[in-house]
């Protein structure tokens, strides 16, 4: 799936190829974009595991 999305934008940018979708589209792809960072997500509030260093 990325190597195909990689030689489809190869001349464009990602915002540039998502702004000429029909807007269906374009918004199914925001949507989706964020059900998958809320759902991915950590929300149970614990320490970065980082933050000691």
């Amino acid at each position: 799936m990325l190597l195909v999305l990689e030689i489809m934008l190869d001349k464009k940018q990602m915002d540039q190829f998502i702004a000429e979708k029909h807007i269906v589209l374009r918004w199914g792809t925001y949507l989706s974009l964020m059900m998958v960072i809320l759902l991915i997500g950590v929300l149970d509030g614990q320490a970065f595991i980082y933050f000691q260093f």
